[in-house]
Parts: structure tokens; C-alpha cells; sequence
């Protein structure tokens, strides 16, 4: 991964560790002790293989007046993508 793609692995899975956390404090889950609970806290974090990835203007790169945008991808540069 590019730096800024391992920047914002790192960056969502602490997100989504902190909103279990959260979860679980505020009762969200059920109370401590709970099936539901117990079964939240004790499972790993998961994500899906085709989840959605953040990009932001260091992973894009926006051709306006051709109304396309280059993209960085784990496989290399994909180019010329039009937008709408």
C-alpha cells in the first residue's frame, strides 16, 4: 500500500474500534453480562472484502474541464475515469 492508503487502513480500524467501545459503554449492546453483549465484545473486528475506502485529494486526481479523475489503486494509477 502507498502511505496514504496505510494511513487510512490504520484510520478505520481504530474508527471502528472506537464506535464498538463507544457502543458498549453507552448500552447500545445490551448490558454487560448479556448474550449481546458478551457476543459484540468477544467477536473481532470485520470488514467486508468490497467495503468502501475513504479517498481524499492526495489519492485523486481531478481533470475538470475533460470532467474525468485519476485514481490510486492498490493495483497501480487507474486514469481517465469519468465523473458526473
Amino acid at each position: 500500500l502507498g502511505a496514504q492508503a496505510a494511513q487510512h487502513v490504520i484510520k478505520k480500524t481504530c474508527d471502528a474500534y472506537t464506535t464498538l467501545k463507544a457502543n458498549l459503554r453507552a448500552g447500545n449492546l445490551g448490558r454487560p453480562g448479556s448474550t449481546r453483549y458478551r457476543r459484540a465484545a468477544d467477536k473481532p473486528i470485520s470488514f467486508r472484502p468490497q467495503g468502501a475506502q475513504p479517498y481524499d485529494d492526495r489519492m485523486l486526481s481531478w481533470q475538470i474541464p475533460g470532467r474525468t479523475v485519476s485514481i490510486w489503486t492498490t493495483g497501480g494509477r487507474v486514469k481517465s475515469v469519468a465523473f458526473t
